[in-house]
């Protein structure tokens, strides 16, 4: 009696155990190809409870219809596997008990997307500028973007001064300036033109705008 009272409580035990349940992951999420890249890095790791493990992955960034391609890697229980270099497009991951691409026992699915491109234009952050407590004046971040010229001259109006100032140039077809001043109640105008020679020289004064003007910013304070 003792005995099957034993046995009893050890069939509970050994039945009530909960399943191991298979994952398979990746990371990062969400993918993203980085601006100016056609591909991006993504690290699978997985964890089950068989023997023999398969890793397999299909995609239809080419319109393949997710038919599989592998199996990638099969090995035990678990593990990770970098890097899947992969193009802007939809894909599935998926582990299987065995060899068999049918058996699956976890799976994941995701977009890989491509990151938005860089508006063209000029843009100051932020604006209109706020003037710290206490000052006059303050700086701002000045960027622009303009494919297809390798640099660029910046030139500004200030109020209703009669000349424009050269405030520099600008090389590549995108970049930054963090030293761009402003004083309180001002207006600034900005306008971004192609570089012709040698380029105009900061500080330097004229009576008009170089052309072609390919555009213009507005930028004021709060104060």
């Amino acid at each position: 009696m003792k005995l099957l009272r034993l046995l009893s409580v050890l069939a509970v035990f050994l039945f009530s155990q909960p399943a191991y349940a298979a994952y398979i992951n990746v990371s990062p999420l969400p993918v993203v190809v980085p601006a100016g890249q056609s591909t991006t890095n993504v690290t699978i790791s997985w964890g089950d409870a068989f023997s023999t493990t398969c890793v397999w992955w299909n995609g239809d960034p080419s319109n393949n219809n997710y038919t599989p391609w592998g199996p990638q890697k099969c090995g035990g229980g678990g593990g990770t596997a970098t890097p899947y270099a992969l193009t802007p497009g939809r894909y599935k991951f998926w582990i299987s008990e065995g060899s068999s691409s049918n058996a699956v026992r976890s799976e994941i699915r995701f977009t890989v997307e491509s990151a938005p491109a860089n508006p063209i234009g000029l843009f100051a952050t932020p604006n209109p500028v706020t003037i710290p407590s206490g000052q006059t004046s303050t700086n701002f971040l000045l960027t622009w973007n303009w494919p297809g010229y390798s640099s660029f001259d910046v030139w500004v109006t200030v109020d209703a001064a009669p000349n424009a100032l050269c405030i520099g140039q600008g090389i590549g077809p995108s970049g930054s300036s963090t030293n761009v001043g402003i004083g309180s109640r001002q207006k600034l105008i900005f306008y971004l033109v192609p570089t012709s020679g040698a380029g105009c020289r900061a500080g330097t004064t004229s009576p008009s705008i170089p052309t072609p003007i390919l555009t213009t910013l507005t930028v004021t304070t709060t104060n």
